[in-house]
């Protein structure tokens, strides 16, 4: 067992980054420089200078289901309103301030004058006095410029105020604000659109990561895919900050519910409940039982430019050129994790590890015996996750509750001279250089519950967790 120190790390907002659903959009406002999104997993803006999406931080700062965001051209703030709160943020110094409202209600617009902040809620009027902070109910009969001004059926030439994806499901138009160059809609499911007002032709500005536990994160140069149980594959190019997506409707792909991906020179392959999905050269093909898989259930995928290993909850196969080769030595057992180490492939089953070399299977050389208990989790062959804890390849051990918050593992990243953990408590870094931790959860960091997935991007660590797409940008 390793003696460390915990370190007590405090929340700063700066150092996280939120990816959530952003497709989903109920308000927008525009100032001189940015376009303010609300939609119903947060709030983020465009640069219209930089066209391109401001990187959102931890979403913590803004309170829940935001149904109206207004400009303030009084003032530096930014104002929200939801069903039964009014908050407004300084963007320059990230601050917010929340007022209750006297009632409960659907906020249809808001207003602003040089003493006030005037809410419409269906045809129910409230005052906010910037001097006192108050908020009181007034008449009916006031004489403002309410936001939003327009709605899309204001502007011909948006009818029939629908956008349709490539497979032509409809998406209605929900919100829109004009400027001298655009019209900037927004959508109840395919994001932010961006209408040039002497052309009429449309760009789909989408943003974000689909609701749902990530449970898969695999770096593909310049790209960045994402899946678990969600309704669709995220593609995220992440220089240029585009994000697509890939659902159930795509001919070939059986399942969108993600355990594993892996690329080789010209394929992407999906671990799925319903079988291996391959993406190769835009066209996606499902591998099954019918193929030759031990089962439709795959548990892990590792690919090389040779072969593509896949784990299933019934034994292993190999993927050559397109046909399954079952390995009958490793089979009737479920596959837990697989990882490639030179010449080598590691397989953890809830038996132990084997390794085949030069096509033979060998059990993992382990002589404190714990790995022969189970193995969930693999990192390269240094790192083995067992119900017993972590076991080093060099006999130093990692247990709960000294060392890890939760005794289940679910995914290990090496980054130089740091190690993480992502387990069913959040996540763990492990510094080997001072035998240092510092726990992140809920309390530090926006990482609630589970971590499953942990992927190093430079001087980033993206996390895949029952949340969504978080990523850590703190030294």
């Amino acid at each position: 067992m390793l003696l460390l120190f915990c370190a007590i790390s405090l929340f700063d907002p700066l150092e996280w980054i939120d990816y959530r659903d952003y497709r989903y959009i109920q308000s927008i406002d525009a100032d001189t420089r940015w376009i303010w999104v609300a939609s119903t997993d947060g709030i983020i803006r465009y640069d219209k200078l930089r066209e391109n999406w401001e990187i959102p931080r931890s979403r913590t700062t803004f309170p829940d289901d935001i149904r109206v965001i207004g400009v303030d051209g009084f003032s530096d703030y930014i104002w929200f309103v939801t069903t039964s709160r009014l908050a407004r943020y300084n963007a320059i110094i990230r601050d917010i301030d929340e007022y209750t409202l006297p009632i409960q209600g659907i906020p249809s617009h808001i207003a602003f004058t040089k003493d006030a902040v005037l809410i419409d809620m269906k045809n129910r009027y409230f005052k906010f006095d910037r001097e006192t902070q108050e908020i009181r109910e007034i008449p009916s009969d006031i004489d403002v410029d309410w936001k939003p001004k327009n709605q899309p059926q204001d502007f011909t030439q948006l009818s029939p105020y629908f956008v349709q994806d490539k497979h032509l499901r409809v998406y209605y138009m929900t919100c829109v604000v004009p400027d001298e160059r655009f019209l900037w809609v927004g959508t109840g499911g395919m994001g932010l659109y961006r209408f040039d007002i002497y052309t009429y032709n449309g760009e789909n500005l989408c943003f974000g990561v689909p609701d749902g536990r990530i449970r898969a994160i695999r770096r593909d140069g310049g790209k960045i895919w994402i899946g678990g149980d969600n309704d669709a594959i995220t593609l995220w190019e992440r220089e240029k900050n585009r994000w697509n997506y890939f659902d159930a409707s795509e001919h070939g792909l059986y399942s969108t519910r993600v355990r594993a991906i892996a690329t080789d020179s010209s394929s992407v392959w999906f671990a799925t409940p319903e079988g291996l999905v391959g993406l190769h050269h835009g066209e996606f093909r499902t591998l099954t039982v019918s193929d030759g898989l031990p089962s439709d259930n795959v548990t892990d995928v590792e690919a090389n430019n040779n072969e593509v290993w896949v784990g299933t909850d019934w034994g292993l196969a190999r993927v050559i050129n397109g046909v399954v080769i079952d390995e009958k030595e490793i089979s009737e057992v479920k596959i837990n994790d697989i990882e490639i180490v030179g010449d080598s492939v590691l397989i953890a089953t809830p038996y132990g590890v084997y390794v085949r070399y030069k096509g033979k299977y060998t059990p993992f050389s382990d002589s404190s015996g714990i790995l022969a208990s189970g193995v969930s989790v693999l990192c390269g062959d240094e790192f083995f996750a067992t119900k017993m804890g972590v076991v080093m390849s060099d006999g130093h051990r990692l247990t709960y509750p000294a060392d890890l918050p939760d005794p289940n593992v679910y995914a290990i990243e090496v980054s130089q001279h740091k190690v993480w953990f992502g387990t069913a408590r959040g996540a763990v870094r492990f510094d080997r250089t001072f035998s240092m931790r510092d726990v992140f959860d809920g309390e530090n960091s926006p990482i609630k519950g589970t971590v499953y997935t942990i992927s190093i991007c430079g001087d980033s660590v993206l996390f895949g967790t029952d949340s969504g797409l978080i990523e850590y940008v703190g030294p």
